[in-house]
């Protein structure tokens, strides 16, 4: 069995409530103080100061789960990222190392992997339904935990994991530089990080839609330079002979169906306030009439992956 070292960590208690599925399997020795007492040390931490950060994180976390059960039916995108670093991934996984899927959804690398014997698998998100599914996977009962985890605040004792996998997932954070420093932290040196990440020029349709509309863009995509100069700045080095570029363009009928099927995988997640009926009837139709083709209403994704390494302290 991997030990699994878990530590409580200043603000730790980003997630409104701390659960952990599977938790027989590993000895309590190795977390610093039992879950069960967590969920009450969030509601004593809960600070004027820190309310809004809490309070959004929460309702993401609520939006993620509500999508958990049929996302990989509606994800057309992140499937064949996930495909692409499982190769390397593959190669990499050895038997009595411990790893963690970063915002792991409802475990879809499952699909792509195959865990070698004795070796410990963490699937964290900041929202507890899809950890529900990844654990109900019989086949991995013995290897795999979920946690429900804030990327900004992982519970890992630093230098404490072998390698991570981030996939689709660091766009949707509120400082990508933070998840960065944190994976870099946890991880041993020479630990291993793969990556998947949607970098500028993904939804640019509609990007331009909303801002015909006078709305802003709740996501911010990184350029691939930046993405790099917050990985080098974090201890990484990437590798560059693994670096691939991707770019997706998708048909819809049109472009209500297009924020459907993203609704449908929890990529309005955001902690911006929802648009109502008319302010969603102006966005699609400037969405169509902008980019309406004899095909339907496109929507793109450009996308990043690879492998980095954990530089030496």
């Amino acid at each position: 069995m991997v030990n699994i070292p878990i530590a409580v960590q200043p603000f730790f208690h980003q997630v409104p409530s701390r659960q952990i599925l599977n938790y027989p399997n590993y000895p309590i020795k190795y977390f610093k103080e039992p879950f069960n007492q967590l969920s009450l040390q969030w509601k004593n931490l809960q600070t004027k100061k820190m309310s809004t950060e809490k309070i959004n994180k929460s309702t993401i976390a609520t939006k993620f789960g509500t999508k958990a059960k049929n996302y990989q039916k509606h994800a057309q995108v992140q499937p064949v990222l996930l495909d692409n670093i499982s190769k390397n991934l593959q190669k990499d996984l050895k038997p009595g190392q411990l790893w963690a899927d970063i915002g792991c959804g409802p475990g879809t690398l499952l699909n792509y992997i195959t865990i070698p014997d004795k070796t410990a698998l963490l699937f964290m998100d900041i929202a507890f339904e899809p950890l529900k599914i990844v654990t109900r996977n019989s086949q991995h009962q013995k290897t795999i935990t979920g946690i429900t985890a804030d990327s900004e605040y992982l519970p890992l004792k630093d230098s404490s994991i072998d390698g991570a996998i981030m996939a689709s997932m660091l766009q949707w954070a509120h400082s990508p530089s933070k998840v960065m420093d944190q994976i870099a932290l946890v991880l041993k040196d020479k630990g291993i990080l793969h990556y998947a990440v949607f970098v500028k020029g993904s939804l640019h349709q509609l990007n331009q839609a909303r801002a015909a509309c006078g709305l802003h863009n709740p996501v911010t995509f990184l350029e691939i330079n930046q993405l790099f100069e917050m990985a080098d700045q974090a201890g990484f080095d990437i590798i560059q002979e693994t670096v691939q570029q991707h770019t997706c363009t998708h048909h819809f009928p049109s472009a209500f169906d297009v924020l459907k099927s993203l609704s449908a995988i929890g990529a309005t997640a955001t902690s911006s306030a929802p648009l109502n009926r008319k302010k969603i009837a102006e966005l699609c139709s400037n969405y169509d009439s902008l980019f309406g083709t004899e095909n339907g209403t496109p929507v793109t994704y450009r996308a990043i992956t690879g492998k980095a390494l954990r530089r030496n302290r």
